[in-house]
């Protein structure tokens, strides 16, 4: 947008999380994160340092990207 500075536009959407679409781990590498079974993704969320928010390996953004997955199944 051309109605706020440059910088403020870039540190917003750094702030942003990148959706994740393809699973990056393990037996389902390179699957849809919308194929994979909600079963295997509950398990991944319990089981996976990289969807832990507390672990030193934490990945944001598949961590929303999940948490968005699920919650859309789920409700």
């Amino acid at each position: 947008s051309s109605d706020q500075p440059i910088g403020e536009q870039l540190v917003n959407l750094c702030a942003q999380p990148i959706p994740v679409q393809v699973w990056p781990l393990g037996k389902h590498r390179g699957t849809s994160l919308s194929e994979l079974p909600t079963d295997y993704l509950l398990w991944a969320v319990d089981n996976i340092n990289s969807l832990q928010a507390t672990s030193a390996d934490a990945d944001p953004d598949l961590i929303h990207s999940v948490t968005v997955e699920l919650t859309a199944r789920l409700e």
